[in-house]
């Protein structure tokens, strides 16, 4: 892949796909100053490109807020396209503003239910969608990882056994070119006391964490995460938290990855929880940051407007000055 999206600029220089997809998915991991000047000379052929790839970039370099204002500024420009709009559902999210997620656009609701609103509901647009397109391959990956995150474990092993069954030696990857799903099946394998099914899928992990070498996907903060998590299953619980400590030293902020079920055990931990209340702060920070950009600084103001709840408190320091 990192071969043929340096093709693809080779040959067509010009190409707007072929320069997000490098931009955004290559250079920003290798240099990212390059990158968001090449993003930069975007603009000025496609706007829209231009200002969804500086998202993406800003993203990689953890500026969450910086992120969110290309994303409004992609908006602007197309204010119904699911990719860069999946970039604010995101941002909102992060920072726990589930109103504003969910009001980003029709396209994107699932996603709003599915990250930060109601997990259920989210499962029940899902369905909807497998009857009318089940051989969608995201659906049928994407549904039981809801399950999983609702609790509902046997579901969730039960859909991705199915899909696991027809891929082969491959693995399931997940947004953002992770390992997360596989990994999250893999430890279900091992829960159900089926050790040999979950060391098959192990392999298939093992060998794709191999194959990616030095290439830009291997630089992915959400892959680091999912490289902790492969050290949860082999029961190395010191190897994993040094993962995990890289992933967020490379900028990638969750709330939802220390609830999940797959690092329980590390609940109590002080290296964890010092973890946990480091990413709680920076989130905080940028909650006030993102109310600052949309309700004092917005900067599509004739085509995208928060809530008037949502700016209530930053309405009320503004009026009483520093």
């Amino acid at each position: 892949a990192d071969e043929a999206v340096n093709k693809l600029i080779e040959v067509d220089p010009l190409s707007v796909v072929g320069r997000i997809n490098y931009y955004s998915n290559h250079l920003a991991e290798i240099d990212p100053e390059a990158a968001r000047a090449g993003a930069q000379q975007l603009v000025e052929q496609h706007p829209w490109a231009g200002f969804s790839t500086l998202a993406r970039i800003a993203m990689v370099e953890g500026e969450l807020t910086e992120a969110l204002y290309w994303s409004l500024r992609a908006y602007a420009v197309d204010p119904l396209d699911r990719w860069s709009n999946q970039f604010m559902v995101g941002r909102f999210c992060d920072v726990e503003m589930v109103e504003e997620a969910r009001r980003v656009s029709d396209v994107t609701s699932m996603q709003a239910e599915a990250f930060c609103g109601d997990r259920g509901k989210a499962i029940t647009m899902l369905e909807r969608q497998m009857q009318v397109d089940p051989d969608n391959t995201f659906i049928a990956r994407f549904l039981p990882s809801l399950h999983y995150w609702k609790g509902d474990k046997a579901t969730a092993l039960a859909g991705w056994r199915e899909i696991a069954e027809g891929e082969g030696d491959l693995p399931m990857i997940g947004g953002g070119y992770g390992l997360t799903l596989h990994l999250h099946f893999a430890w279900l394998l091992q829960q159900s006391g089926n050790p040999q099914a979950a060391d098959r899928e192990l392999a298939k992990i093992d060998r794709d964490l191999r194959a990616r070498g030095d290439t830009a996907t291997s630089r992915y903060s959400n892959l680091t995460w999912d490289r902790g998590l492969r050290e949860m299953l082999a029961g190395d619980r010191e190897a994993a938290l040094d993962y995990f400590e890289q992933s967020v030293d490379d900028y990638f902020y969750s709330r939802n990855l220390f609830d999940d079920p797959m690092v329980a055990s590390l609940q109590g931990n002080p290296r964890f929880e010092a973890l946990r209340s480091r990413v709680d702060d920076i989130l905080d920070r940028e909650r006030e940051k993102i109310l600052k950009l949309i309700c004092l600084d917005n900067p599509v103001p004739n085509s995208w407007q928060p809530l008037a709840e949502t700016c209530a408190e930053v309405a009320t320091v503004a009026r009483q000055g520093p």
